[in-house]
């Protein structure tokens, strides 16, 4: 084990780009037979579809509220002066059936822009939504058309370089991606009428829950940084679940193969590996203890009983044979010179390509995935062959907060950020 007072580990921790800015929580093959099983499918494959597209609808506020400021030096909320309004129309499309094309924030930042225009949602199985869509040739969804009047407006110099003229009207580009004319993956129905459907038709063979292998018990495998606190936000998220599943997924805790918070991580992470591999049915509780207070690592060992001497062994063995001092001693051999190496489970961090902390494995397959309890049930049932009853639980919605201590999870928490 490294020692922690034979060198003063000097330099600067590096933070991630997003880095460093509760109570415990509670508790398929397709086509799917069951009616009720297979809708149940759906709505998990719709929530993470729109966890996962979190950032886009972030991009797209920022984009209308803010870039028009930084470029071109202009308030986006200034009403200095007489703004002229005109009679704007701005035509919100979006589709019921595509979880990502929810436009609403979007709609918030166009009113904070144009309070006075008049706005219309209309839902893609309206034939005027149809007719709109043809007529300026949109094919992805969502879409927001703006009326001719909007050049007239003071605020519209703001969002100018992101519109697209079309014979009639205006249209704002937001990186759409959904095609309501093609399969939708996890509907039950047939949307091309080419007789195959959902995963069966071969434009969905990309889509994770089409291509990710269903088996009898799901492995999973979580790669973190022990202190990095998204890996330890991830964790927070995924003990209840693993207790709720206990016994139908085999578990494995990873670590990436480098270490950004110091001498302290390379230590804790030598500790949970001889945890792991020595009271493997104690693990969760040790974590769900230590996850508590980053200090607390000897504490929580004692609560549990683990023997000193058959964890000190074991990570005296593993340090001599990965080389962990040795390597934590000889700054050349750290990533990039500023981030000491651990290649306990280098394998692992190769095959995956894993990049950061947390990163979600899933039957063998990167998955992105919600952090609150209940999206990680909906991403690991998704790997299962044949779904237990305990996929249909309801957990708690609310992701973790980042770091150590069980805060109050938030519905806004960040789902995306990693270490590294």
């Amino acid at each position: 084990m490294i020692n922690l007072e034979e060198k003063e580990h000097k330099k600067e921790e590096h933070k991630p780009k997003h880095e460093e800015h509760a109570h415990k929580p509670a508790h398929h093959a397709h086509p799917v037979a069951n009616h009720a099983v297979k809708n149940r499918f759906v709505k998990r494959v719709k929530k993470i579809k729109t966890e996962r597209n979190i950032l886009f609808v972030t991009t797209i506020v920022f984009l209308v509220l803010f870039v028009g400021a930084l470029v071109l030096n202009i308030n986006p909320s200034s009403t200095d002066g007489d703004v002229t309004t005109g009679s704007v129309t701005i035509t919100l499309l979006s589709d019921a059936r595509c979880p990502e094309c929810d436009t609403t924030m979007l709609k918030g930042s166009l009113v904070e822009l144009f309070p006075d225009a008049e706005f219309k949602e209309l839902d893609y199985s309206e034939d005027e939504a149809k007719t709109i869509m043809e007529e300026a040739s949109i094919t992805l969804l969502p879409a927001v058309i703006l009326s001719e009047d909007v050049k007239e407006h003071d605020n519209y110099a703001q969002i100018a370089q992101f519109v697209t003229e079309t014979e009639k009207d205006l249209t704002l580009m937001i990186g759409a991606s959904f095609d309501p004319e093609g399969e939708i993956c996890a509907n039950g129905v047939d949307d091309t009428g080419n007789g195959l459907i959902d995963c069966e038709d071969e434009s969905c063979s990309s889509e994770l829950f089409c291509a990710l292998e269903k088996t009898e018990k799901p492995k999973i495998e979580l790669f973190i940084m022990s202190h990095c606190p998204y890996g330890t936000q991830v964790e927070k998220g995924l003990l209840p679940v693993l207790d709720l599943l206990e016994g139908k997924v085999d578990f494995e805790l990873k670590f990436c193969d480098y270490a950004m918070h110091g001498q302290k991580e390379l230590n804790e992470q030598l500790n949970q590996y001889c945890i792991q591999e020595n009271y493997q049915d104690k693990l969760n509780e040790y974590l769900y203890c230590f996850l508590e207070d980053e200090t607390s690592s000897a504490a929580c060992i004692e609560k549990l009983g683990f023997d000193q001497d058959t964890l000190d062994t074991c990570i005296a063995d593993l340090d001599a044979e990965f080389k962990v001092t040795e390597m934590f001693n000889d700054q050349s051999t750290w990533a990039g010179g500023r981030f000491p190496k651990f290649n306990v489970d280098a394998e692992g961090v190769a095959k995956y390509n894993v990049g950061g902390s947390p990163t979600f494995i899933l039957n063998g397959v990167s998955v992105p995935t919600g952090r609150s309890p209940a999206a990680l049930l909906t991403t690991i049932c998704m790997g299962f062959s044949e779904e237990p009853a305990e996929c249909a639980e309801v957990l708690d919605t609310l992701t973790p907060s980042p770091g150590f201590g069980y805060n109050e999870g938030s519905a806004a928490a960040s789902a995306a950020a990693q270490c590294g």
